[in-house]
Order: C-alpha cells, then sequence, then structure tokens
C-alpha cells in the first residue's frame, strides 16, 4: 500500500511531510510552497530516493531532499 504525503518546495529542497500545513517542516529551511500530494510506494517497490523519504517520514515525520 503507497504512502500518502504532501510535497512543498522550500529554497533548494523538497519537503515531503505527513502534515498539509507543513507545520512540522523545519521553519530556518523554509519559507515552505505547497507544491502537489504524493503517493509513495513501499520499500523494494520504489527507487532508492522513494525508500529514503519513506524511511524519514516514519522516523522523523518529514523529508527533505535537496535539488
Amino acid at each position: 500500500m503507497n504512502t500518502h504525503a504532501y510535497v512543498f518546495i522550500g529554497p533548494g529542497a523538497w519537503g515531503f511531510t505527513f502534515q498539509a500545513d507543513a507545520a512540522n517542516l523545519p521553519v530556518d529551511r523554509g519559507p515552505w510552497s505547497f507544491f502537489r500530494n504524493a503517493s509513495i510506494p513501499p520499500v523494494g517497490e520504489g527507487s532508492v530516493e522513494e525508500a529514503r523519504v519513506l524511511n524519514d517520514l516514519k522516523t522523523r515525520g518529514f523529508s527533505l531532499q535537496p535539488f
């Protein structure tokens, strides 16, 4: 089963979170703007990056991925 997350864009990074208001994304890395909803596949079914995001979401509640 895929995991639903909200994707936000900030200066130099994507922020993934379970919170629609991005309240748990680091303030010092923002400002954060909503980008889209995401469906992240289970570990082993997606890419290495998706697995990293999913692990961060499960352990910290958010994930930051630089671009």
